[in-house]
């Protein structure tokens, strides 16, 4: 039996029985499915990049791309709005499902709006109402006046107190923040140790300093920096003295005499 080659010119392939008329198996093919057995290629039956607009992914089925295409499968249509997708500025609410602009949400959130969130805070305090903070007696700090503590006032009478009884409580970390601002040399040290070094006397007035006085009281205890920090001093305990507030606001960034 002689050995045939495939009837379509150029198409150098032997034909093995079972064949069909005189042609190899994928011209026979291309004949079967498209009339021509020349036909070298196909036209796309989609488009190369998705067909939803502002979409510039590569087409998968349908002329849609995989999250379209999988949209379609699941929603119905390949442009449903996911909620919480961001779409032109604007979001899709988890809770009331309503297309709103970024503003209305929190910022690094992609939960609720904040309007469920508020209505979500209301409905839990009624559900879960907060205990009550009990009341204790206290006394202010500042100015030793005996109150009635509510959770509000925390350890304070009112917030004047406050106020001038913070910069008494925080004064090391403030000096030693404004001196490191400086670049100035700062040693850790105990206030209360240089006013006992001192005697309880003024370095600048040298008169005595009382004890019971608080601050801000023109004549109650302060630091001073015999060389001011704000000219290169030192924050350390050999540049320090004991002074009224008084004295030590008159005299202000000025150098004075050093005590003998």
């Amino acid at each position: 039996m002689t050995e045939r080659e495939c009837s379509v010119e150029g198409c150098e392939r032997s034909l093995t029985p079972p064949y069909g008329r005189g042609m190899c198996g994928m011209h026979y093919k291309r004949w079967r499915r498209h009339g021509d057995p020349t036909l070298d290629r196909v036209a796309p039956r989609w488009p190369a990049v998705c067909t939803v607009d502002d979409c510039a992914k590569p087409t998968v089925a349908r002329g849609w791309c995989s999250a379209h295409w999988t949209r379609w499968q699941r929603h119905g249509s390949p442009t449903f709005r996911v909620p919480g997708e961001v779409v032109n500025g604007c979001r899709i609410c988890l809770a009331c499902g309503q297309d709103k602009t970024l503003s209305a949400f929190t910022p690094n959130q992609g939960g609720p709006c904040k309007d469920c969130l508020a209505r979500r805070k209301r409905v839990r305090l009624v559900l879960v109402p907060t205990p009550p903070k009990l009341d204790r007696d206290l006394v202010c700090p500042a100015c030793r006046t005996p109150f009635r503590g509510n959770g509000k006032r925390y350890t304070y009478c009112s917030r004047e107190c406050f106020e001038s009884f913070r910069h008494k409580a925080n004064w090391k970390h403030v000096t030693a923040r404004r001196a490191r601002e400086r670049a100035a040399a700062t040693t850790p040290f105990r206030r209360h140790d240089v006013f006992e070094r001192d005697g309880w006397i003024c370095g600048i007035c040298h008169d005595p300093i009382d004890k019971s006085l608080p601050w801000p009281h023109l004549m109650s205890a302060v630091l001073d920096h015999v060389f001011p920090i704000s000219r290169g001093g030192a924050h350390s305990i050999e540049n320090a003295q004991a002074a009224h507030n008084g004295c030590n606001i008159r005299k202000s960034n000025k150098i004075l005499e050093v005590r003998a």
